[in-house]
């Protein structure tokens, strides 16, 4: 039933950043509006929750302990995601001289994201979020299993 347990996770955490983007996208930048914020935030999100929380399943307080170092990792990998993503944009508008100038550049973009997380009601919110989404991947877990045994 693992593939259950990862699908659960994934999901999970694919609704809770998908959720997070709207208020991630006032706090970056209120004037303008990221339209590619939200389906990064959630493939971002699924794919950590594939890879690294569905099969971390020991017990609620482990579960939890993933979910929101799973959390952390989709913010990271969700910036870093970006900043390559700004690197092309700007690229194709000239603004820079060499590619290497382009690729030094990275660094200060994944910086520029993740500051704008650093809100206290924004981490609050995703706190939160990562402690229920490790307590339901722990629980459907659990009752994946007794399904499988009940067979």
């Amino acid at each position: 039933m693992y593939t259950f347990t990862r699908l659960s996770a994934a999901l999970l955490l694919a609704a809770l950043l998908a959720t997070l983007a709207p208020f991630y996208d006032r706090l970056y930048d209120p004037d303008h509006h990221l339209r590619w914020i939200v389906p990064y935030f959630a493939a971002v999100g699924a794919a950590v929750g594939w890879t690294f929380l569905g099969g971390r399943q020991r017990a609620v307080l482990w579960s939890i302990y993933f979910a929101l170092q799973a959390l952390v990792l989709a913010g990271l990998g969700t910036a870093v995601l970006a900043a390559v993503r700004d690197i092309f944009v700007l690229g194709f508008r000239r603004r820079f001289r060499e590619p290497l100038e382009a690729v030094l550049a990275i660094p200060d973009l994944v910086v520029t994201y993740l500051a704008a997380a650093l809100d206290l009601r924004f981490l609050a919110l995703a706190v939160a979020g990562g402690i229920a989404v490790g307590a339901c991947t722990f629980w459907l877990d659990r009752w994946f299993e007794r399904l499988q045994r009940g067979r």
